[in-house]
């Protein structure tokens, strides 16, 4: 009868919490968007581009070997940034705080000490969207006076959007966008910006439409046909995204961001050689960046060239100065498949000793440590056996008696 009780009263609080987050749903992903965001800033491993732009990601996904990790949407979205180094105390700690009164006195003090318009924009739109986030009505007056200026105006259009986007409220972020591209039809990041606000709605065949409406008037926007493929790509249409980047390099040969879209999905359908053929060309158009060279060695080691791929990643790792991680522990990891343990250890460890939370590199260490206590155990194994063997011999006058033996049979078949 107690049990009875105790499952029945379990049963109930569960319900309860079930129903309370069904209420308070948006309330609850708010959290979550405020808790992922904090993370980022706070300084999770990510080996993020540091960029406000609304851009297709370039980063290819984990897979069999460490890639380098994606953005996440807030990322992409441009809503909040990674802090330079020596900037943990800037704005954005403030802005996470909620001290925008803080945070709006450093950046208004470094709009007044900017000449550079791109920047200065920027600046300006990051301090509406504080403003808004402080004081609705005050924000809108502060947006709309700012694009009263003549210039940078996609800009001012691109952060009044996102600070509704990031309060979840597409149609009002929308209506701005269009606002955007009526006075500005060349700024592409907005009319990403727009298939954005329809993902976020489930529409996502709507967005595909959309950005190709705009490219049947140029096929030549990259960035478009990135987008798209980042649409198809999340939507588990991995074959149609390959073809639209197909598509894409077809009209824009030379764009590195749509060919690291165009690698990273098809690392994602583990189609090697292709991503082969993919990053082969961004290390002949970008030769100088260590992730093609990393990642390019990432699809020699899935098609078994090892000796391509330690030499690709060796190139990586010097242009990126042997201080990334990811890259130091891919070379640990094709040591440790190779059988080289201890050399895989060394890397491993080095890797740690620069980013000591990577999980990747602690496995692999581990298991490279497995391995070289496993083989000298087998070979301690079979020191044993052969001892065991070498310690059967015949004497002296066996040998000799066989020998002649041996060699008397030799004679009488030769007669």
């Amino acid at each position: 009868m107690v049990e009875n009780l105790i499952e029945f009263k379990s049963i109930i609080i569960t319900c309860l919490l079930l129903l309370g987050l069904f209420i308070f749903r948006k309330e609850f992903n708010k959290l979550i968007d405020w808790i992922v965001s904090f993370r980022k800033i706070a300084g999770t491993k990510g080996d993020y581009k540091v960029s406000a732009e609304i851009e297709a990601p370039g980063s290819p996904s984990e897979s069999k070997v460490k890639d380098k990790e994606d953005r996440s949407p807030e990322k992409k979205a441009g809503i909040i940034e990674d802090e330079k180094p020596g900037e943990e105390k800037g704005w954005i700690s403030f802005f996470v705080k909620k001290d925008y009164d803080k945070a709006l006195e450093i950046l208004e003090e470094d709009l007044n000490s900017e000449h550079d318009d791109e920047k200065r924009n920027k600046t300006i739109g990051l301090i509406g969207h504080i403003k808004l986030e402080k004081d609705n009505k005050k924000g809108v007056e502060y947006f709309e006076e700012a694009l009263k200026q003549p210039q940078g105006k996609s800009e001012v259009y691109r952060w009044y959007a996102l600070s509704y986007y990031d309060r979840n409220k597409y149609d009002q972020a929308m209506n701005i966008i269009k606002r955007g591209i009526g006075s500005n039809p060349g700024a592409f990041f907005l009319h990403n910006l727009f298939a954005d606000c329809l993902v976020r709605q489930s529409r996502e065949i709507e967005a595909v439409e959309f950005l190709f409406e705009q490219l049947k008037q140029d096929p030549e926007i990259p960035t478009l046909y990135a987008k798209i493929a980042e649409i198809l790509s999340e939507m588990g249409k991995n074959e149609l995204a390959r073809d639209c980047c197909r598509l894409g390099i077809k009209h824009c040969p030379d764009d590195t961001s749509l060919l690291e879209k165009y690698g990273s999905i098809l690392s994602e359908m583990d189609d090697y050689k292709e991503a082969m053929f993919v990053y082969l060309r961004l290390t002949e158009k970008k030769p100088e960046e260590a992730e093609f060279w990393v990642l390019l060695g990432n699809q020699y080691l899935m098609l078994s060239f090892n000796d391509l791929a330690l030499e690709a990643y060796k190139k990586g790792n010097k242009l990126g100065k042997e201080s990334n991680e990811w890259i130091i522990s891919n070379i640990g990891n094709l040591m440790n498949n190779r059988g080289f343990y201890t050399e895989g250890a060394s890397y491993l460890k080095q890797g740690i000793s620069i980013e000591p939370n990577s999980q990747y590199a602690h496995e692999r260490l581990a298991q490279a440590l497995k391995e070289a206590k496993d083989e000298v155990k087998k070979r301690d194994a079979l020191e044993k056996e052969v001892l065991q063997v070498v310690r059967v011999f015949r004497s002296s006058e066996d040998i000799i008696s066989e020998a002649k033996d041996e060699s008397s049979q030799g004679d009488s078949v030769d007669d």
